[in-house]
């Protein structure tokens, strides 16, 4: 009866811990980035069902979350010069276990002006408009419809969007660009 009883225990103690642990592993392709770039990688992790990828400034501020396997990690438009951390958790099956590994890279952009003029002087002037550049919201007007920032260099989907418009087109901020909407 005792050698039945602990059986019984030691299967339940085995079958509950038969997950696999997760192994975190990736390469970066590249350690210079521009800001608005896509990351290149791969993932090398073992033993994982999904996986949480997060870009963190180097003071470990969090900027940008990502969920999944080989998820399109692109930086933010807008990021400021410097080191961030990516960082990779992946999970066991339901999330019980968890490995993380993290990398450095390099954001390194020469910005040039981006200045959109829509002060609705004219018939179809927009003032009240949302900016997307490289598909990612980077901000509206906030006095008058002048809308002024620093995009990285390079050629750029542009898309103006408001309630009534839109334009959009490919720019290149080779140097400073001025858009009339």
């Amino acid at each position: 009866m005792k050698i039945y009883i602990t059986l019984i225990l030691l299967s339940m103690i085995l079958l509950t811990n038969c997950t696999k642990e997760p192994k975190a592993e990736f390469s970066l392709n590249q350690y210079e980035y521009s800001s608005g770039d896509a990351i290149l990688y791969d993932n090398l992790s073992i033993n994982n069902i999904n996986c949480k990828w997060e870009i963190c400034g180097i003071t470990g501020n969090l900027t940008q979350t990502f969920n999944g396997n080989n998820p399109n990690i692109i930086t933010n438009i807008l990021a400021s010069n410097g080191v961030y951390i990516l960082k990779l958790s992946a999970y066991s099956k339901k999330e019980k276990k968890v490995s993380t590994t993290e990398k450095t890279f390099l954001l390194k952009s020469v910005k040039k002006n981006l200045t959109i003029n829509a002060n609705g002087a004219g018939p179809g002037n927009e003032t009240d408009y949302k900016v997307y550049v490289d598909n990612q919201f980077v901000g509206e007007p906030v006095y008058s419809g002048v809308f002024q920032i620093k995009i990285p260099v390079g050629p750029r989907f542009i898309k103006l969007v408001s309630s009534t418009d839109s334009l959009d087109g490919v720019y290149d901020l080779t140097n400073s660009v001025s858009i009339t909407f």
